[in-house]
């Protein structure tokens, strides 16, 4: 006989993601979704009643017209990643916690915990507060846990660390457990569905008979820090509805197209030489990492490298696309979705025939402003060096690039800051190019170089945030003119 705690008090609701819309003709019915256009052929007027129902929020498919029940349940079926799980918990009158799909493919197909089974949060998972609500990703989930409330607080406060699943739902026929279920109001049977919700998306995991985790031996996985695997799922799909989107509303606009001058003190730059070497000898010789000289770096080679590589060549008509009308765009010389050019070029001189100091290049008038406040340049050379490796000498010059988010936001969304990196790395092959054609050396850091120019990053994040770091030294022996 089952007893009043292993009974099932929760239900299970369905809903389409709040950016999915239904539309229909006389011969086809199609949701709307991030993903693009899911065409479901001709469907009767019962299944687009239904889905109309569900993109107004979440539905007991059970109260629904049961002669709909089978083919409601095909349709959703074949559209995963439209479709919001979620189960309302006890003495709630909402979804307490819902499976969000982040993916065009994302079934869902839960099962009740093993009651014996060891379970831990996934050191991957990331947890945030949005609106009221915390939410629960998981790098490589088709879906992320969206939270009404503390309900589940209890549950994944406890799964910090591995607890075997009968500590958590107080099931008495465990040997050597007693005590209630963690989740208010719940039975037994409740807290075990719940973690197999929470297994389900993926932000909780289960040990292996010897107490491994698989998450932790997995060597594809031992690579990857909690942060870099989060940011690379994150900046390569759009994310769930619940994202903090930027979008150009009514009354907003894009950024300048240059950032308001610092008002330090301006040293006008050289243009250098304006005949450019053939492609061809710029290309040819074997790239390696430079040896710095301890020579200074000249003005009129930094002013040319600068002039070719960064400058803002001119300004192009305002944009005419409905979702960007009157968004002025540059001309620079290296590639830039849609020409916004949101990456901003600050130096740390350290050896140039120029003022010791930390500068920001001002693409359009070709100059270098003083920056305040300023890192040190004892300290910005010192992180690339950690970097690098130990040298006899130090770079003349380092460059950071930054993102300036407030520039394309608005456009690219969660993929800001990926774009911006890809746009620095092509900046940063623009300059090495231009580089070895007017005596340059140019040799790209890893980021964590950017640790030196934490004063400088402290005052813009997080407006700007770095995307480049590379270091700039004279060559000797320079392709100039040839």
């Amino acid at each position: 006989m089952t007893s009043p705690r292993d009974e099932r008090t929760l239900r299970r609701l369905w809903a389409l993601r709040e950016d999915v819309a239904v539309e229909s003709d006389d011969h086809d019915l199609v949701l709307l979704a991030p993903w693009g256009e899911i065409s479901l052929g001709a469907r009767g007027l019962r299944v687009e009643s239904q889905l109309r129902r569900l993109a107004l929020g979440p539905v007991d498919l059970g109260n629904t017209d049961p002669d709909g029940m089978a083919e409601l349940a095909d349709v959703l079926a074949g559209v995963s990643g439209a479709v919001v799980h979620s189960l309302e918990l006890p003495g709630r009158q909402r979804a307490g916690l819902s499976a969000v799909p982040i993916a065009a493919v994302a079934p869902f197909a839960p099962a009740p915990a093993d009651p014996r089974a060891i379970v831990r949060l996934s050191r991957f998972a990331v947890i945030r507060p949005w609106a009221g609500r915390f939410v629960v990703n998981a790098p490589g989930a088709r879906h992320e846990l969206v939270c009404e409330g503390p309900a589940l607080g209890a549950i994944l406060a406890r799964l910090a660390t591995g607890r075997q699943v009968s500590d958590l739902s107080g099931r008495s026929d465990v040997e050597s457990v007693s005590g209630a279920p963690c989740l208010d109001g719940a039975t037994a049977q409740d807290v075990e569905d719940v973690i197999g919700w929470l297994i389900a998306i993926g932000v909780v995991v289960v040990a292996r008979p010897d107490g491994c985790y698989d998450e932790d031996l997995d060597p594809g996985l031992s690579t990857w820090s909690a942060h870099e695997l989060e940011f690379e799922a994150r900046t390569r799909r759009p994310g769930g509805p619940v994202e903090e989107r930027f979008r150009l509303r009514e009354g907003s606009r894009a950024g300048p197209v240059t950032r308001a001058p610092y008002a330090g003190p301006v040293r006008a730059l050289p243009r250098g030489p304006q005949a450019e070497g053939p492609l061809d000898t710029v290309l040819a010789p074997h790239y390696e990492a430079p040896a710095f000289t301890g020579a200074p770096l000249p003005a009129e080679r930094l002013g040319a490298l600068l002039h070719r590589a960064a400058r803002l060549r001119a300004h192009r008509p305002p944009s005419v696309r409905e979702d960007s009308p009157g968004v002025e765009t540059t001309q620079r010389p290296y590639l830039s979705t849609a020409w916004l050019y949101e990456l901003e070029i600050y130096l740390a001189l350290d050896r140039a025939d120029l003022p010791r100091g930390v500068y920001h290049y001002d693409p359009e008038g070709h100059a270098l402003r003083a920056v305040a406040p300023a890192p040190a340049v004892t300290d910005v050379v010192r992180a690339c060096l950690a970097q690098i490796g130990a040298q006899p000498s130090s770079p003349a010059a380092v460059v950071l690039v930054t993102c300036r988010r407030e520039r394309s936001a608005w456009a690219l969304g969660s993929l800001t800051h990926a774009t911006g990196i890809a746009h620095a790395g092509a900046l940063q092959q623009v300059l090495h190019l231009v580089g070895r054609d007017t005596g340059v050396a140019t040799h790209p850091v890893p980021l964590g170089a950017a640790e030196g120019w934490q004063t400088l990053l402290d005052a813009l994040w997080p407006g700007e945030v770095p995307v480049g770091v590379c270091v700039l030294d004279p060559v000797m022996d320079p392709i100039v003119n040839t």
